[in-house]
């Protein structure tokens, strides 16, 4: 049984109170839409109600494969790490096997939105230090990241550089925060992994430390974190 929506009030009664079942409804004006004078519910159930004009949706999960508009954040994963660490490796290494941030793809060719910061000290304070992003996708082993220096001869591409300073109590805070691009259809693990370097494997880089880490109230121990949002496209 088919009935266009605009003969549907003369075909019901207005004082009709029983309940008519039809198999479709089709509105008699393809431009116009379809219009619900009340609030709209399912078996009993309300789901969408009007005020001022605005439609609120409630009583409704939203599944994973609904299609978001480009832009919006899908989801949000972080790694917090307040471990103290170190290394004297001369080229990059990851600085722990667990720090790392991950999420699995909720859509198809999503960005991935990275923040983070880490905070070293150095044995030394002249010695310099590096900090560089990897990524694994689907298990595979970790890859640098493009965010990073341009290429210049022997010098290290980083996301970061530099000394700690003249004070053996002190700490940098190596902040980051940029946009990747991994092309993954929906369903792929992503992993980000900061990785580091110190100038001289005589010497040592600390995280969450400073070198001399006095038990004192002012020579803080920090926390280390990694940020990652995957963005609709």
């Amino acid at each position: 049984m088919l009935i266009g929506l605009s003969h549907l009030n003369e075909w019901i009664p207005k004082t009709m109170a029983s309940l008519v079942k039809v198999n479709s409804i089709q509105e008699s004006d393809l431009n116009n839409g379809v219009s619900i004078d009340s609030n709209l519910k399912i078996s009993g159930t309300e789901i969408a109600s009007k005020t001022s004009g605005i439609v609120n949706l409630q009583n409704t999960t939203i599944n994973s494969n609904v299609q978001f508009p480009a832009g919006h954040i899908l989801q949000v994963q972080s790694k917090n790490e307040t471990a103290i660490r170190n290394t004297t490796s001369t080229s990059f290494a990851e600085i722990h096997t667990d720090f790392f941030a991950e999420l699995t793809t909720i859509g198809n060719n999503s960005k991935i939105l990275v923040h983070g910061t880490l905070h070293l000290g150095a044995s030394d304070p002249g010695v310099r230090m590096g900090t560089v992003m990897y990524r694994s996708i689907a298990g595979a082993a970790y890859a640098v990241t493009d965010f990073r220096g341009d290429e210049a001869e022997n010098r290290a591409r980083a996301i970061f550089g530099s000394t700690p300073g003249a004070r053996s109590d002190q700490q940098l805070n190596a902040g980051f925060s940029f946009v990747d691009n991994p092309q993954q259809n929906a369903g792929i693990v992503l992993r980000y992994k900061p990785y580091w370097f110190c100038e001289h494997s005589s010497h040592t880089i600390y995280l969450n430390r400073s070198s001399s880490d006095g038990n004192y109230f002012n020579h803080p121990r920090l926390v280390s974190s990694i940020v990652i949002m995957e963005v609709a496209q």
